[in-house]
């Protein structure tokens, strides 16, 4: 719907629907994020019931997602460079949180603080990666508005 609002010029309507694109995409998330803090346990068991496993298990995914909220915004707004044909940087936003910062942060963290690091390194990947998204999407949403106002 954003590229064929974008291509038809009909600038409103692509906000519009990055609006609430970015809002559903925010809920599920946020969703996502209050099952794992409120059942931990439960969903480590449904894959593996040890209990060295389970402690473990439920300390990671608790880190691991505490900036979960943030991805819906931040796949959304990476998506938008897609849908307007900047595919380069569409390219480059998706792969910041699960490569360009994700391996290097995980590499660097664990010789410094263990497997604590390996932990850590996922929000910080998630976190950098939205503000990284944001600040560029936020441009091209100021770009687009001038065009619409003009």
């Amino acid at each position: 719907m954003i590229s064929y609002n974008f291509g038809a010029g009909k600038d409103n309507r692509v906000k519009e629907t990055l609006k609430y694109a970015i809002i559903g995409g925010t809920v599920i998330a946020t969703t996502g994020f209050l099952a794992v803090e409120l059942f931990p346990e439960t969903i480590i068991r449904m894959f593996n019931s040890e209990i060295e496993v389970v402690r473990l298990g439920t300390k990671a995914i608790r880190i691991w997602f505490i900036c979960l909220p943030l991805l819906g915004a931040q796949i959304m707004a990476a998506n938008y460079f897609q849908c307007i044909g900047k595919i380069k940087v569409a390219s480059i936003l998706n792969l910041l949180r699960q490569v360009i910062i994700l391996i290097p942060m995980i590499l660097l963290l664990s010789m410094i603080i263990g497997l604590d690091g390996v932990f850590v390194a996922v929000p910080i990947a998630d976190f950098s990666a939205f503000v990284i998204t944001i600040y560029l999407f936020s441009k091209a949403i100021k770009k687009l508005s001038k065009i619409v106002y003009n």
